[in-house]
């Protein structure tokens, strides 16, 4: 039995999503296929290959592509929420950012490397990817979010593109939390806030 709205509604095994939250989220899925795909894109040409920031962005910035965007193709949301391809891009992320050398250390010292082959002044490439990425955050800023789950991801994006890399840990972090078993991931990642008017609230936290 579903409670009165608005509250908040931790989706259990089996039981199908309204058709309006599906909506919503498949819709965010979709968006960020859009502006925030190009933005990384951007981020990859601008550092070239070989950063160690080269994988995080892409997988972080996925993650609310791969959390949603599969929930209107069956009745049961546990069977689409993209569990698997979650577990696998946060795990990939967080061992970077978590590695023992220092992930920031890595990116900086990439930065005058690349620099260097490329021939040109390490602040002029800096500012290069710095600018990038900026735009990458900003994409992924505008992207709506529906609970708590999608926050988290957003927000790591978010965070690598301000390469503040410890505060998109956190984040990231949480997820990890949220990613013990496929049960507890169904329910963070299928959560949703009704209005008044049946419509999904935006979460904020």
């Amino acid at each position: 039995m579903r409670l009165a709205n608005p509250v908040t509604y931790f989706n259990p095994v089996g039981d199908p999503l309204p058709p309006q939250v599906i909506r919503a989220f498949v819709d965010l899925g979709d968006a960020q296929r859009d502006v925030p795909e190009r933005m990384m894109l951007r981020v990859h040409v601008a550092m070239g290959d070989g950063s160690p920031l080269w994988t995080p962005v892409e997988y972080v910035g996925d993650l609310t592509h791969r959390m949603t965007h599969m929930l209107g193709w069956s009745r049961y949301p546990c069977d689409w929420d993209g569990y698997p391809y979650v577990l696998e891009k946060v795990s990939s992320a967080l061992r970077g950012l978590r590695h023992k050398y220092g992930f920031e250390r890595d990116y900086r010292e990439n930065l005058k490397a690349k620099a260097a082959y490329l021939g040109v002044p390490v602040e002029l490439h800096t500012q290069r990817v710095r600018k990038a990425l900026l735009e990458y955050a900003d994409a992924h800023a505008q992207l709506p979010v529906y609970n708590r789950a999608q926050w988290l991801a957003r927000q790591a994006a978010v965070n690598l593109g301000l390469e503040r890399f410890d505060v998109a840990e956190r984040y990231l972090s949480g997820l990890e939390k949220m990613l013990k078993t496929p049960g507890s991931w169904c329910e963070a990642a299928t959560e949703y806030r009704l209005a008044p008017n049946g419509q999904p609230m935006l979460y904020e936290p």
